[in-house]
């Protein structure tokens, strides 16, 4: 197709597509959402989710930690043995009263050069910024380096979200990864504590039968010369050890027969071997052990001498332990439930929810709704792919388009003896605050926040726009005595940017979606015009004689790039003129230098 084509088609054919435009603007709800990264939660024995955080370290602290001096402090940066990380929020009075006990312990492995060489000790804070951390080591005395994650990123990647302080015990592999040896929840009385645990972890090779540690080797070898032709390779081992012991109630889960019922529903899962060890001959009948046999995925080991029974120190209830992929054991018990193995398994975290029905979540939503806009006549509900509820508010009966858009946050407590949060917001359509009220938040005290506190709150939050920047300032920003929950608040409308970012339904953010594509068209002019000085004019659109070949366009413009309409739109050309089939064409001015003409 020419790229010279007369002027008055060229009107025609723009008014054509400028109808079709319309046509395609109606909207209807979908399940579209993209989540940020995912973490599954973390365990004794698994692998610490790898980091980088800005460096705010001082060139003390970086020498005491043999750390290079750059702008970013990772986790492969450390060359220690063992890294101590306690996780705290200076705001948090737990921490507060554990900063003298982390400091004390500091200045012994200091004092130490045998520890100094081994040991790293780090606070990583929850939430708080650099100068939030150099104002606690001043007002608490806490002298020792700390990292600042104002966007708690490191934290919410182990999965395990609900207060500080919290304490991990990593030790380095020969693969260069970081596994967790141990964890601890809450205060301590004494660094000793610590000390010790760090101590006993810097002796011998680390196999154990508790989580944290390798599974003995001589499990390992005996399996693999029992089943030669079994590959364990990236795979999970379930081990247990049952017992002909009878317990009283038949559901019982650690008699035998309730047990073996819960590891068999377990066979389909492929990268699980279950391995049953034991006295079996003595516990199981033969037709029971034929089944075992024949059933994919579990393995049987005789230990008629009981030397692996007594390795990993089995006494009279029955063991199970599940042994990961790095040979660590990460769980230990006398039984395993359905419920608790879909937790192993899969890393699942519970769901947090208010007190609150989904219908008295509705109403909520439809009285607020009604107050910001007196129009709105009807609120429906959509649930993302993801699970996430939106509520819209509707102001005609006939379009699907809405004008408000609310959800419910909620955010696990920071503080090990705090509420977690729960409240509701709405949005305009260009995703602009208008509307924020507590379910439930706390401050000081765990006292709920009155009227002043929320009013506070919508001085520093309401008009702003979520998909923009969304800082949190705790010198201005923070409701008296409720600087934690404040942050939070604002943590929970930065989830907001990207549990609906691509939300393009109903008329959501419909401007946004439209100045990008308007932009991709200056873009798409500025690649015509550098192939028409090229002397192309016959071949950059496809069969269909109308649809611009981008894949020319995008080898021709210096970046390389073209980006699609957001709203799924064809480029077409019409003339010289590119137009979007839903959006129409660009009846601005493009960019200074997004253009040649």
């Amino acid at each position: 197709m020419k790229i010279n084509l007369l002027h008055y088609l060229v009107i025609m054919v723009k008014r054509l597509f400028i109808l079709i435009s319309l046509f395609f603007l109606i909207p209807f709800i979908s399940t579209s959402s993209v989540w940020s990264k995912e973490c599954s939660p973390v365990k004794l024995g698994d692998t610490f989710p790898p980091f980088t955080l800005k460096n705010n370290f001082s060139q003390k602290e970086l020498a005491a930690l043999q750390l290079p001096s750059k702008e970013s402090i990772s986790l492969q940066d450390f060359t220690s043995e063992i890294i101590f990380i306690e996780f705290l929020n200076v705001y948090c009075h737990t921490c507060q009263l554990q900063a003298p006990i982390i400091k004390e312990l500091w200045n012994e492995v200091q004092s130490n050069k045998t520890l100094r060489s081994k040991i790293a000790i780090l606070g990583i804070t929850v939430g708080n910024n650099a100068k939030e951390v150099n104002k606690f080591q001043n007002s608490f005395k806490a002298h020792y380096p700390i990292l600042a994650d104002p966007s708690k990123e490191v934290f919410d990647c182990l999965g395990n979200m609900k207060g500080t302080p919290q304490t991990y015990l990593l030790r380095k592999a020969p693969s260069g990864k970081w596994h967790i040896l141990y964890h601890h929840r809450g205060a301590v009385n004494s660094h000793e504590t610590y000390l010790k645990k760090i101590k006993d972890l810097l002796k011998g090779d680390l196999e154990g039968v508790e989580p944290g540690y390798k599974a003995p080797k001589q499990f390992l070898t005996t399996l693999k010369s029992r089943y030669p032709d079994e590959s364990f390779e990236q795979k999970r081992i379930l081990v247990y050890f049952p017992t002909s012991s009878v317990f009283l109630l038949d559901e019982d889960i650690r008699n035998t027969a309730t047990q073996t019922k819960e590891l068999l529903s377990l066979i389909n899962e492929d990268r699980l071997v279950t391995v049953i060890v034991g006295f079996l001959n003595r516990i199981f009948t033969l037709k029971e052990l034929e089944v075992l046999k024949k059933a994919p995925n579990i393995l049987l080991l005789e230990d008629g001498m009981g030397i692996l029974t007594s390795q990993f120190e089995v006494a009279e209830n029955p063991l199970i332990c599940l042994i990961n992929d790095s040979g660590r054991i990460v769980y230990r018990a006398d039984s395993l439930t359905r419920a608790r193995i879909e937790e192993l398994l899969k890393g699942k975290v519970p769901q947090l929810k208010p007190n609150l029905s989904e219908g008295e979540l509705l109403t909520l939503m439809q009285k607020s709704m009604k107050v910001i806009n007196s129009k709105v006549i009807r609120v429906g509900r959509g649930e993302l792919e993801n699970g996430e509820i939106i509520y819209l508010g509707f102001t005609n009966t006939e379009k699907e388009e809405a004008s408000l858009f609310g959800i419910v946050i909620n955010k696990y407590s920071i503080c090990d003896v705090c509420h977690d949060i729960h409240y509701y917001c709405i949005l305009d359509q260009n995703g602009y605050l208008v509307y924020f009220n507590p379910i439930h938040i706390t401050k000081y005290g765990n006292v709920s926040w009155n009227q002043k506190d929320i009013e506070k709150m919508n001085s520093r939050i309401l008009g702003k726009n979520v998909f923009k920047n969304l800082s949190f300032d705790p010198n201005v920003d923070a409701v008296s005595q409720a600087t934690m929950s404040s942050y939070l608040v604002f943590d929970g409308l930065r989830d907001i940017r990207t549990v609906l970012n691509d939300f393009k339904d109903n008329g959501f953010r419909k401007e946004s979606w439209r100045d990008i594509c308007l932009n991709n068209l200056c873009q798409i002019k500025k690649a015509l015009a550098i192939l028409k000085k090229k002397g192309i004019t016959d071949s950059i659109t496809l069969e269909d004689q109308t649809t611009i070949d981008r894949k020319l366009l995008k080898i021709h413009l210096p970046n390389h790039n073209i980006s699609k309409c957001p709203n799924g739109g064809k480029y077409l050309l019409i003339g010289e003129i590119p137009i979007c089939s839903i959006h129409g064409m660009n009846l601005k001015p493009c960019p200074e230098g997004s253009t040649d003409n």
